[in-house]
């Protein structure tokens, strides 16, 4: 955007152009009308995202009444590259106090958030784990999405102690991500160039 520094501000001159390779100028000039978008981002994906969450495949979330999961069922396996937010619905008539997320072998790809449901009511717990420190543990499951569980090492585990028996009919997660995806019920602004304006 061609633009000068007048009084402390900056005023624009131009519309925004893009330069091509051979040195052709492309204006960026809004259509006039408005016109319905689906965005689902803020910014491109770049693949140091993709190769992060494709480290989660394999991975696998399991519920015990044992807190060393001696005896354990698989709740949910990893199949596909998970983006974002990400939402398994369970088929399980069983119980469990203990519940987890365990990486994949040789993977270090870090959890922002893990939620358990049961009929849509989020269920709370003590935060447990090997492979993280304790707060790191929490960050888990502390409702932000720029906050993670660091492993310090591969293959690491992390979850919930319920404290009770509890059914689980849903669990969603989130991969460690940079926040530049589109959160229903957040407000955005879009800008353009408009003749100064």
């Amino acid at each position: 955007l061609p633009a000068k520094l007048e009084k402390g501000k900056i005023i624009a001159l131009d519309a925004p152009f893009a330069l091509n390779r051979g040195g052709k100028v492309r204006r960026m000039i809004p259509a006039s009308g408005k016109q319905t978008v689906r965005l689902n981002r803020k910014y491109i994906f770049l693949t140091t995202w993709t190769n992060r969450w494709n480290e989660m495949t394999g991975g696998c979330f399991e519920g015990s009444n044992d807190s060393h999961f001696r005896r354990a069922d698989v709740l949910w396996r990893i199949s596909e590259l998970p983006v974002y937010r990400n939402e398994v619905k369970l088929q399980t008539s069983k119980s469990y106090r203990y519940v987890r997320y365990i990486s994949p072998g040789i993977s270090k790809s870090a959890l922002a958030e893990l939620f358990f449901f049961d009929k849509e009511k989020e269920l709370k717990g003590e935060a447990i784990g090997e492979g993280l420190t304790p707060s790191s543990q929490k960050r888990v499951f502390d409702r932000d999405w720029k906050t993670i569980g660091d492993p310090r090492t591969e293959n690491y585990w992390v979850g919930l102690d319920l404290r009770e028996r509890c059914h689980l009919d849903k669990i969603v997660y989130y991969p460690h991500n940079d926040d530049d995806f589109i959160t229903p019920g957040d407000l955005y602004e879009l800008f353009y160039y408009n003749e100064g304006n």
